[in-house]
């Protein structure tokens, strides 16, 4: 859902790192220890 790709068919490690920070940081939002995130 959050992995995005660019130009190509399959999604690469670097695209999947990238997600888990949006979704930590879309979380932080949300959430009020942050950091909590950090170490999951």
């Amino acid at each position: 859902m959050f992995a995005i790709r660019s130009r190509r068919k399959m999604a690469t490690e670097k695209d999947f790192l990238e997600a888990v920070n949006k979704v930590i940081k879309s979380y932080a939002k949300f959430s009020a220890t942050p950091r909590y995130m950090t170490y999951n």
